[in-house]
């Protein structure tokens, strides 16, 4: 059994015996309760404060709840102190870096590690030969208009949107460096 605090943060860890329940705070014993009793948006959250990560977006709350569930249950992860550990770490593991060390790193692959912001300046190198994307979509047609060499302005400007860029640069089929790429 595991219990979610909704208020006033958002945390799940297993359930003592004994413990009282009030109402900003639900009991939870399987899978299919965190499907029934948590909105998508909130199992996204959840499996963001265990793994640490940003919030990732599931397919359905099924499969929200089928993998938040798996890492609760796994073997070596269902003990309060392993539960709790990862849900302190997400603000834990902030404090330890300094705003001088944040501003100290370097770019990395065109993409500022201190605020998440595209160096327009950078050069795209298209990784996928073949359009990846879904054909009659945006994704697609904004796919053809990629071009190896040409920088992240260029891009821009011919009209592809930069949550398609982030898309793709997140999914591994274009990247960005900071030289001109040679031509092959």
């Amino acid at each position: 059994m595991f219990l979610v605090d909704t208020k006033p943060g958002l945390a799940i860890r297993p359930m003592k015996d004994g413990t009282k329940v009030n109402d900003t705070q639900l009991v939870i014993n399987s899978e299919a309760e965190l499907a029934a009793k948590l909105p998508l948006s909130v199992l996204s959250k959840l499996h963001a404060s265990l793994t640490g990560k940003a919030p990732v977006r599931f397919a359905t709350k099924e499969d929200g709840a089928r993998r938040l569930w798996a890492m609760l249950t796994k073997p070596n992860s269902t003990s309060e102190d392993t539960v709790a550990k990862k849900t302190k770490s997400t603000k834990s593991s902030k404090k330890t870096t300094t705003p001088a060390k944040a501003k100290a790193k370097a770019k990395t692959d065109g993409v500022s590690s201190v605020t998440g912001k595209l160096d327009r300046a950078h050069f795209l190198v298209v990784i996928e030969k073949e359009n990846p994307r879904r054909s009659g979509t945006a994704g697609a047609d904004n796919w053809r208009k990629y071009k190896t060499g040409q920088t992240l302005q260029e891009a821009i400007d011919k009209g592809i949107g930069m949550n398609h860029l982030r898309w793709d640069l997140a999914h591994g089929f274009v990247r960005l460096q900071a030289s001109k790429p040679s031509a092959s």
